[in-house]
C-alpha cells in the first residue's frame, strides 16, 4: 500500500490549468502505484477567500469529469481541495474522488481567525478505508485543534492525512503538532502544502510525512513533487518523487 500528498501550485482563480496540474501530478501517481493521494486546500482554486464564492463546486461538479476520466478503473483515490457550496457561505472542502463510486466530500471544521467572513465551518468528521486501512481527513486549521486528531485516530483511524496552507513563519508550530500526533496515537500523519503563492501567503512547501513521531520524507520549499509513504513489512517507509 503506498499513499501520498502531492505539493502543487496553484494559480489564482483559474481551476482549468489547476485540474490540468492535478493531472500531472495523478498521472505520476497512477504510474507509482499509489493507492490514496491529497493535495493542499483549495488546490483547485488557489486560496483565494474573495473568490471562492463565485468558483465554489457542486458535489456533481463538471469542471471534476477531467480527473474523474483519469480515475475511471484505477486503483488510485484522490483528495482534492475546492470550496463546496452551501445554503450560506461556501465551505472549505476535500472532495473524495474515488476510482469507483460516489464523490465523498469533507468541509473543514476549525477556521482560522478570519475565514468566518467568508467560509461556513463544517460539522463533520470523514473517514475513508484505503488498502485495509482507515484514513482520517482534516483541513489545515483542523490539524491545530488537539481534539480533531485525537477524535479521528482514538476512533479507528490509523493514518491522518491534511491538505494545508502553511507559510515559513508557522510551519515550525504547525508540523511540531503534526509529528506530535504521529507520535502520541502510534499514527502515519501527512500533510499536503501549497509551493508557491496564494492569497497574499507565502506557503513554504515542505510538506511531509511523519510515522511514530519520526519525519520519514518530505519536500523541500519548492519543488513540485509527490511525498510518498509505502507500507512494507509492518512498518511505513518514505520516498520523494518529483513531478
Amino acid at each position: 500500500m503506498k499513499i501520498g500528498v502531492a505539493q502543487v501550485p496553484s494559480l489564482k482563480g483559474d481551476v482549468a490549468s489547476n485540474i490540468k496540474t492535478h493531472i500531472s501530478a495523478i498521472e505520476l501517481a497512477i504510474e507509482l502505484g499509489i493507492s490514496y493521494l491529497v493535495f493542499p486546500e483549495l488546490s483547485l482554486t488557489g486560496y483565494e477567500p474573495e473568490l471562492c464564492k463565485g468558483l465554489a463546486f457542486e458535489l456533481n461538479d463538471r469542471r471534476l469529469e477531467p480527473i474523474k476520466q483519469l480515475l475511471a478503473n484505477r486503483e488510485l483515490t484522490v483528495c482534492v481541495g475546492a470550496p463546496l457550496r452551501t445554503e450560506a457561505h461556501p465551505a472549505i472542502g476535500a472532495m473524495i474522488l474515488p476510482s469507483k463510486g460516489q464523490t465523498q466530500v469533507y468541509t473543514k471544521m476549525h477556521l482560522h481567525s478570519g475565514e468566518d467572513e467568508y467560509f461556513s465551518a463544517g460539522a463533520d468528521y470523514h473517514f475513508i478505508s484505503i488498502g485495509g486501512k482507515t484514513v482520517a481527513n482534516a483541513i489545515c486549521a483542523d490539524t491545530n485543534e488537539t481534539s480533531h486528531a485525537r477524535y479521528c485516530l482514538t476512533n479507528g483511524a490509523s493514518v491522518y492525512m491534511a491538505g494545508v496552507l502553511i507559510t515559513k513563519s508557522g510551519y515550525d508550530a504547525d508540523t511540531s503538532a503534526l509529528r506530535g500526533y504521529s507520535s502520541d496515537f502510534n499514527a502515519l500523519v501527512a500533510m499536503a502544502n501549497h509551493n508557491a503563492p496564494s492569497g497574499g501567503y507565502h506557503p513554504c512547501g515542505k510538506s511531509a510525512i511523519w510515522y511514530q513521531g519520526k519525519l520519514i520524507a518530505t519536500a523541500n520549499e519548492t519543488d513540485s513533487a509527490l511525498v510518498i509513504a509505502e507500507y512494507n513489512s509492518e512498518k511505513w517507509e518514505g520516498n520523494i518523487v518529483r513531478i
